[in-house]
């Protein structure tokens, strides 16, 4: 995580205590100015920040730094940074997940019995909510300040440590990869209202519906973080190819069954005629001049009825069980995402 940050910090250095001077023209406001460079020149606290990967100043010093002086030995540095610091993420909600990141810092020179940190009102505000392209960030009012003990330097350090609140904005996935796999399932459905008959149009759009539901999967998986475990967004994109090759199944359930009743029919048709010879030329029962009792306009009957009625339950269940699944989908996600943000908010991690 990249942050731009405002580091100020203030103490009291008695070496700096004018106030007995009778002169003090200088400090008429109460307090000098110092440019940056100047700043090197006086003591300032040894401190830096916990899991910083880079800390850099802008190339402008003078710009970047602030150091004010009172006449009673306060001393008040600010300091403009680029910080860099690891952030360990938990992907598992992903794209409905809520991210937590801290950044401490404490003294690396000098230890407590020497120099001790401390906010100087915890209940203030550090930074202001800020909406980035992918997160709404903004700071947890919970600030923690801890005390290790480092056997090796027989020594305290104290770690001061905010958290910060990243909720990632849900929109620009709803566009990329919701709306685009349910606009697939539902195009799959369109299958089911096309004459049966019409096996190179039913053909050609569920496979079309499944080679895209693949491609998308794809597309989403190169584009958005990756890591070992299923995301959340994984689950919703597998569930809904299934939904998808689904059609391409009922389409070949109502297919292969069609051709293996136009057969049936036409053997029934050949034997029809053979009886109808036979009646011409022998003497014959008749169960041996009719073994078949239905004809071929009853076959075709209810072989339409049943096309029918695979087609006719289709329609009904796969909407039904779509709209079932989305709903307990976006319900449980943005359920789990909230649990995990209130365990997260009242139980931090603190950092190592």
């Amino acid at each position: 995580m990249t942050t731009d940050i405002f580091f100020r910090v203030a103490w009291t250095d008695p070496r700096l205590n004018v106030s007995w001077i009778s002169d003090t023209s200088q400090f008429k406001k109460g307090y000098v100015n110092l440019a940056g460079s100047e700043a090197d020149s006086l003591w300032k606290p040894n401190i830096y920040f916990l899991a910083a990967v880079d800390e850099s100043t802008p190339d402008e010093v003078s710009i970047s730094q602030f150091l004010r002086v009172y006449g009673n030995g306060t001393v008040f540095f600010s300091r403009r940074v680029l910080l860099q610091t690891r952030c360990p993420l938990d992907l598992s909600l992903f794209p409905l997940d809520s991210q937590f990141c801290s950044i401490c810092f404490e003294s690396y020179e000098y230890d407590d019995s020497e120099q001790l940190i401390s906010w100087r009102d915890p209940d203030d505000q550090i930074l202001s909510s800020e909406d980035t392209a992918t997160f709404v960030i903004r700071p947890l009012a919970r600030r923690t300040s801890r005390t290790v003990f480092w056997p090796e330097l027989d020594a305290n350090y104290t770690t001061l440590c905010f958290k910060v609140s990243m909720q990632r904005k849900v929109l620009m996935y709803l566009i990329t990869m919701y709306l685009p796999s349910m606009a697939l399932v539902v195009l799959s459905w369109i299958s089911f209202w096309i004459e049966k008959n019409a096996v190179p149009a039913r053909a050609g759009l569920t496979i079309t519906t499944v080679l895209a539901q693949i491609t998308l999967i794809t597309g989403t998986a190169n584009k958005f973080p990756s890591i070992a475990d299923l995301k959340l967004g994984d689950i919703y994109m597998i569930v809904n190819f299934f939904f998808v090759f689904g059609a391409l199944i009922e389409f070949a359930m109502v297919t292969g069954d069609s051709n293996s009743r136009t057969a049936s029919k036409t053997a029934r048709i050949r034997l029809r005629f053979w009886n109808k010879v036979v009646e011409h030329t022998s003497v014959a029962t008749e169960a041996d001049l009719d073994p078949v009792r239905e004809g071929p306009a009853d076959s075709c009957r209810r072989m339409k009825e049943r096309y029918l009625d695979v087609d006719s339950v289709s329609k009904r269940v796969f909407p039904a069980c779509f709209v079932v699944w989305n709903v307990l989908y976006f319900a449980i996600g943005f359920s789990l995402s909230r649990m995990s943000e209130e365990s997260r908010h009242f139980h931090p991690k603190t950092a190592s």
